[in-house]
């Protein structure tokens, strides 16, 4: 059984990199203007607009999770604000929306170690989350300063 488990969690640490792959993308047409087939304007929306889609998954995740735990109602109010953040960044100027971004994934992270820790997730599961959540963040920041640098 951990053979599977652990074949499990190979395909699950696969996908969710894979999950990562458009924002890696994003930096590297950050890094190397040009790269991409797009302008600058459309690439910061279209991190943006990932960065959203990807944070509603994981708060989808987290949705499904606390309806068959049945949680408490102040999971399911963590669990809708984090969509609305993410929808809520897509209007806002790109630094501002990367920052927010930061911010929700950095809440989404937390609140998976420490549902791990506590037992509400499995560890395994509650690590990979934390492993894919801190490569989006920290693309995230990179990406906020290379804007940064490029605008400066």
């Amino acid at each position: 059984m951990g053979d599977r488990g652990g074949e499990q969690g190979k395909k699950l640490l696969v996908l969710l990199l894979v999950l990562c792959a458009p924002l890696i993308a994003g930096l590297a047409g950050m890094l190397f203007s040009g790269l991409l087939p797009m302008d600058q304007d459309s690439l910061e929306r279209a991190i943006i607009g990932y960065g959203t889609l990807v944070l509603g998954f994981f708060s989808g995740a987290r949705l499904g999770r606390t309806l068959l735990t049945g949680d408490t109602k102040r999971s399911i109010w963590l669990v809708l604000l984090l969509p609305a953040l993410g929808l809520l960044v897509v209007v806002m100027p790109f630094t501002t929306a990367l920052a927010l971004l930061i911010v929700g994934f950095g809440a989404q992270g937390a609140w998976d170690s420490w549902s791990g820790f506590r037992g509400a997730l499995a560890k395994d599961y509650a690590a990979q989350r934390r492993a894919i959540t801190l490569i989006i963040c920290l693309t995230l920041v990179a990406i906020l300063v290379l804007h940064g640098l490029a605008n400066a």
